[in-house]
């Protein structure tokens, strides 16, 4: 298996990840893909790490974005299976194994998910959602269901709506489970198939490109699957990135993800007309944005470091 990691301002917790990716037996090959050319991919790079595993720094391309980062390591990348892990995840002994081992009997054209986990073991937010769709979004924002919160398909919209980012209003299944939407901070798939989907689309720098490829592997047949046997810790917010940045980008993501998947589906205007919600968001939340700082470096893994 090779594991491609894109790191950008990732802080010291990035050389605990690595450590803990290398010491699965299911890895053979990590890509450390360094956005920023910072100091902490730079001791990553040397650390110590199994003999059996081969591990490749990508650097001085600049901040490519996110998308065209993993791109850039998945070309690099030899073995048949290929991981995408954000710098933040915390893998535990033998979590890739268990994943690789639910991807093994599913069709060729899936891909498969841990169950992210929050620092106190809690189901993370976003790691199974619904398809974004114009429908479900103009509902959501615009408070739809209210018109009539009693009638059976606003009620049940309602609650399709809440569960449009995440189903943590769900039991956590037992066993590996179709899902529509997985999140891009752990995505196994076999190497043919990320290069048979196109890899990730460039076009988006942060945030939707996970949405965007399931909704394309959906379209051709295939479909994501979470494996909750794999539990991995995401611990969120360590890289050094300003909160305004990072929701301009998302909503600059958004806005191109529903016109891309969606026009010339919906009656005419729209489509338009989500995207136009997407930016009003965005800066209805500007004020609370930018009272916030980037969050401050860590000087060593919340969990931490492995000996």
């Amino acid at each position: 298996m090779s594991v491609v990691v894109v790191a950008y301002a990732s802080g010291p917790i990035l050389a605990d990840s690595l450590r803990r990716l290398a010491a699965d037996p299911a890895v053979g090959q990590i890509v450390l893909v360094d956005n920023g050319d910072s100091p902490a991919s730079r001791v990553a790079a040397d650390l110590p790490l199994p003999a059996d595993v081969s591990v490749e720094v990508l650097r001085g391309h600049g901040n490519v974005g996110f998308a065209a980062g993993c791109n850039l390591g998945a070309t690099r990348a030899t073995g048949e299976f290929v991981l995408f892990s954000n710098p933040d995840c915390l893998w535990p002994a033998g979590a890739l194994t268990r994943l690789l081992a639910a991807l093994d009997p599913l069709p060729l054209n899936s891909l498969v998910s841990p169950l992210l986990v929050n620092l106190d073991r809690s189901e993370q937010r976003g790691a199974r959602r619904a398809v974004p769709t114009p429908w479900r979004s103009l509902v959501e924002w615009l408070g739809l269901y209210r018109i009539a919160p009693r009638h059976p398909y606003f009620r049940q919209f309602r609650r399709a709506c809440q569960q449009r980012v995440n189903r943590l209003q769900e039991p956590v299944p037992t066993q590996t489970v179709p899902v529509e939407v997985t999140s891009g901070a752990a995505m196994l798939l076999r190497r043919e198939l990320f290069a048979a989907l196109g890899g990730f689309d460039e076009r988006y720098f942060l945030h939707v490109e996970d949405i965007d490829l399931c909704v394309t592997l959906l379209q051709r047949g295939g479909h994501p699957y979470l494996a909750p046997a794999a539990r991995v810790t995401h611990v969120g917010g360590s890289s050094r990135v300003h909160p305004l940045r990072v929701e301009w980008h998302k909503a600059r993501g958004f806005a191109y993800y529903f016109g891309k998947h969606f026009a010339g589906l919906y009656p005419p205007g729209v489509v338009g007309l989500v995207r136009v919600l997407v930016w009003i968001r965005f800066a209805a939340r500007l004020p609370s944005l930018a009272l916030f700082s980037a969050p401050p470096d860590r000087t060593e893994s919340p969990l931490g470091v492995m000996p």
